[in-house]
């Protein structure tokens, strides 16, 4: 339990030294801060000591905008395996487009022992198993070096000098993930489950406290949704209905048992391509594919506007769409229009996993013909391009 507890708490940390995140009290009592450092901030990538396995954790993007150097909190709460990390005695601030958050709580939560090492300045985690110097471009991870873009220094806050170091590699090898949850700024942290899988988008997401659970009650584990709270008029089932999107896991049902397998984990159902439907989902695909988002959502946008079609042959209830043939972030991009509805399907695989089944791909002559006769080029789609305003991206 105490290992576990380690491997967690050095996750969070190196999430932190991979995302400009953490910092390390250090007053007469040893405590802890942490400072978070977002995607698009410079970081230097060229020395991390870690080979990511084909299940890795996803990064934190989109960077906040600081005027005059300041902004407000950059992070609003941060879980680990579920339960909110409290902060009481500091606030996340923003410097130099970087995020710092008081850290000690979580140390303090895990039972992880943070010191601090007068003679060279220098905050030691886990008895040595990192190590981060004071005014050092180096620090120290399980006995290798690795290149921070912005050295270690003390801060003073309220009279306590604290000392805030800009983290950013996560390594999948320490049996975390992590999300970024863009619409309110949340960090989920999770370890691995016992058979090596992650947990659960679908968990995943509901964590960020973003999502209104419309549970079924006869089968709560598997047939259960998730429903963005913004979105809905009122939180409770009835409002659901009235829902343009929602998640849902993807399962394999057998006649005793579900089973979660092939990759599969959840998937998008949007009922109304509208333009706010489209751009709330582009939010939640940062979380999924935090540096080829754009151009998932270009893929979106395109299967709705039935211009581009690589499911040929295997997938019989689409439209237009695209399966097995195209990764980005380690993910495949499975997006699908279904017949005789406007629902658009996005099933989000398991990070790391190939789906063995291809397209079988038109000719560019045939392509062509498709594109021509689709919503977004036949006269006869007019309505439709109009109705969801699939002008704007």
């Amino acid at each position: 339990m105490k290992r576990c507890a380690a491997n967690i708490l050095l996750a969070v940390i190196m999430i932190m030294l991979v995302s400009g995140y953490a910092g390390f009290d250090i007053s007469p009592a040893p405590a802890t801060a942490l400072a978070t450092e977002l995607p698009g901030d410079g970081a230097n990538f060229s020395a991390l000591a870690y080979t990511p396995s084909p299940s890795t954790a996803t990064a934190m993007a989109s960077t906040p905008e600081v005027a005059g150097g300041k902004t407000n909190s950059a992070v609003s709460f941060v879980k680990v395996n579920g339960r909110r990390i409290s902060f009481p005695d500091g606030q996340s601030v923003i410097e130099n487009g970087r995020t710092l958050v008081p850290v000690r709580f979580i140390a303090e939560a895990l039972g992880y022992d943070v010191d601090w090492i007068q003679e060279s300045k220098t905050v030691t985690i886990n008895n040595g198993q990192i190590l981060l110097p004071i005014g050092s471009k180096t620090a120290t991870v399980n006995g290798k070096q690795v290149t921070i873009d912005v050295p270690a220094k003390l801060i003073v806050t309220d009279g306590m000098t604290r000392t805030y170091v800009p983290l950013r590699f996560v390594s999948e090898s320490l049996n975390c993930t992590v999300d970024w949850f863009n619409a309110n700024r949340s960090v989920i942290i999770n370890s691995l489950l016992p058979d090596g899988k992650e947990v659960s988008l679908y968990d995943r997401c509901y964590q960020s406290e973003l999502f209104y659970e419309k549970i079924d009650k006869s089968n709560p584990r598997w047939e259960s949704k998730l429903y963005l709270k913004s979105s809905l008029k009122a939180l409770n089932d009835d409002a659901c209905l009235d829902a343009e999107w929602l998640i849902a896991r993807y399962f394999t049902r057998y006649p005793t048992y579900n089973i979660r397998e092939n990759g599969s984990d959840i998937y998008i159902l949007i009922k109304e391509p509208t333009l706010k439907t489209r751009r709330e989902v582009k939010d939640l695909l940062m979380t999924f594919y935090p540096t080829g988002y754009e151009e998932v959502y270009d893929i979106l946008m395109k299967t709705i506007r039935e211009e581009i079609f690589e499911n040929n042959g295997l997938m019989p209830g689409t439209i237009s769409g695209t399966f097995g043939y195209r990764y980005i972030d380690n993910r495949e991009v499975h997006i699908n229009k279904l017949f005789s509805t406007d629902n658009i399907q996005i099933q989000v695989k398991d990070a790391g996993y190939i789906n063995p089944e291809k397209p079988s791909l038109f000719s560019e002559e045939a392509l062509k013909y498709k594109i021509s006769n689709g919503v977004a080029h036949h006269y006869a789609g007019k309505w439709y391009m109009e109705k969801y305003e699939l002008d704007k991206w």
